[in-house]
């Protein structure tokens, strides 16, 4: 004899959270995946005909394929706060200063000992 609780089968749906509309249709959707309604009973339950029955079902399996989809682990990252994203382009602005500024010293500090900052710059010295 089998030991712990007995299941509670489709009465689950009274333990999540949902209008008494859907959850009614949830009933109904879980009983005729069970085979314990058949697609008549159904459709009359629901008062809708087969083919919206069908689209039902199959919009409801695919959202629970979708969601026992393995994800990745761990915790979501928290949504960063508009001063987090504000901060992060000062900084990437910084760097791309950063680079600017000794770019142009390095292109200074040629200049000083001589030599030209592009062989475009030193051919028009030339006049070629």
């Amino acid at each position: 004899m089998p030991r712990g609780r007995k299941p509670l089968g489709i009465d689950q749906v009274d333990r999540v959270s949902g209008s008494p509309l859907a959850k009614e249709r949830l009933r109904v959707i879980l009983a005729n995946i069970a085979g314990e309604m058949s697609i008549e009973e159904a459709c009359g339950a629901l008062e809708i005909e087969a083919s919206r029955l069908f689209d039902l079902k199959r919009r409801c399996l695919e959202d629970w394929v979708k969601s026992l989809e393995p994800g990745t682990p761990g915790r979501k990252r928290a949504p960063r706060s508009t001063e987090q994203s504000r901060i992060d382009e000062l900084e990437t602005r910084i760097t791309r200063l950063e680079l600017e500024l000794k770019a142009a010293r390095l292109q200074e500090e040629l200049a000083r000992v001589g030599l030209p900052r592009r062989a475009a710059q030193a051919r028009k010295k030339k006049g070629t």
